[in-house]
């Protein structure tokens, strides 16, 4: 999770080009005068770095008009435009035939899920898989058994409560020592660094329960104390998060996880990997299995599924569209790792991407499981849906079962 954000954060610069609204009427494609839609994320990023966020307006269906992209919800508005002057300045062109006039993408994507390198990340590539997958069960069909690995059974927590030979409240890895990150003295911890910060949240063990339906990681609305590095910090937000560090770590197996997301602005769920007790050179690796509601082109963040490698060759991943609101119900998110050969990704049993050592350096040490609910701030704003007035103030994500299995 920090290592992705700090490698495709980015900072606004220069002045808002352009603040004001413009009304179109019902149905009409939105090809106002002076403005283009632009062609991919990566052209968005070049005129927010050189105009700020301002410069960046999104086409709003429910209410006819372009309004800010820092406000837009990715299933309503899509399409990024900006002046044409702005477009020109940031990309090097004046030849808009370089952009696109279009209207925005309003209906999700029936298009079997595809895989996509995000344009900041460090020089590594992956492989998709061989084939196309096809979608996966909708939210209202039966959750898949956890059936993906074969072998032994290494580790089965169903969450009848909370296990605290199982399961530390707070979040930590090998270089840590297995100390709470940015430790608040009472079990506190957080993601975030005092060099980059894109959370708005501070983790509590308060904020982690047992339900019915299983183990619930809260993030809440709450002005919440917490630390950044050494230095006191207030958050907007209160959240929660587990760790196996020192209680269970693995060497290559498949991990699944059966779970329902929370739904809401700025809500980055993640299921992920660092190196345990057993490793030897400190946090050098990352896997994540599973990071939500990332913006993602001609998709709602409600379906993205983002997946990635860190490791010493750099990082491997990208956006799948998998075309399934992963906030409405549950689903199995699952990883094979074959250490230093091979990750697979899969969401309810079907492939989605994979990355080898052909292409990134795979891990072969212990990695412990860590899964949070981290809330974007506005530094993440390039690439992640951030919290505002129509986030809910409450919301989990609901972890009902995490099996590994030796293969």
């Amino acid at each position: 999770m920090l290592k992705t954000i700090a490698g495709v954060a980015l900072a606004a610069t220069g002045t808002a080009a352009i603040t004001a609204t413009t009304a179109l009427s019902q149905g009409a494609n939105p090809h106002a005068a002076g403005l283009v839609g632009l062609r991919n994320d990566g052209q968005a990023i070049a005129v927010k770095q050189r105009f700020g966020s301002g410069a960046l307006l999104a086409w709003d269906k429910k209410t006819n008009r372009f309004v800010s992209a820092s406000t837009r919800r990715g299933h309503k508005m899509v399409t990024l435009f900006t002046p044409v002057k702005d477009a020109a300045a940031s990309l090097g062109t004046k030849k808009t035939a370089d952009l696109v006039r279009w209207g925005t993408r309003h209906r999700r994507s029936t298009t079997a899920p595809t895989t996509t390198t995000p344009t900041a990340s460090a020089p590594v590539t992956s492989a998709p898989p061989a084939s196309p997958a096809p979608p996966p069960a909708t939210a209202s069909s039966p959750t898949p058994a956890l059936t993906l690995g074969s072998g032994s059974v290494l580790f089965d927590d169903t969450f009848g409560s909370l296990n605290a030979s199982n399961w530390n409240t707070f979040v930590t890895s090998n270089a840590a020592g297995g100390a709470p990150w940015n430790s608040n003295g009472a079990g506190g911890s957080g993601e975030g660094n005092a060099s980059s910060n894109f959370d708005a949240d501070y983790n509590l063990p308060s904020q982690v329960s047992v339900t019915p339906d299983g183990l619930a990681l809260t993030a809440q609305e709450t002005p919440t104390a917490g630390m950044l590095g050494q230095t006191p910090a207030t958050f907007a937000w209160r959240s929660g998060v587990v760790s196996s560090y020192n209680h269970f770590q693995f060497d290559g197996g498949t991990l699944e996880i059966s779970a329902k997301m929370p739904s809401g602005n700025g809500m980055w769920p993640g299921l992920w990997m660092l190196p345990g007790p057993g490793a030897s050179q400190g946090d050098n690796a990352e896997i994540d299995l599973f990071e939500g509601g990332y913006s993602m082109s001609g998709a709602n963040p409600d379906d993205v599924f983002a997946w990635h490698l860190h490791s010493s060759s750099g990082v491997a991943g990208g956006n799948v569209n998998t075309g399934v609101d992963l906030t409405a119900g549950f689903h199995t998110y699952g990883v094979k790792w074959v250490p230093g050969q091979s990750i697979t990704w899969y969401l309810d049993g079907k492939q989605l991407a994979q990355t080898t050592s052909a292409q990134a350096t795979i891990p072969n040490e212990p990695m412990e499981v860590i899964m949070n609910v981290q809330v974007a701030n506005s530094a993440a704003s390039s690439w992640h849906p951030t919290y505002d007035s129509s986030t809910p103030t409450s919301t989990s994500m609901i972890v009902r079962e995490v099996k590994v299995t030796s293969s």
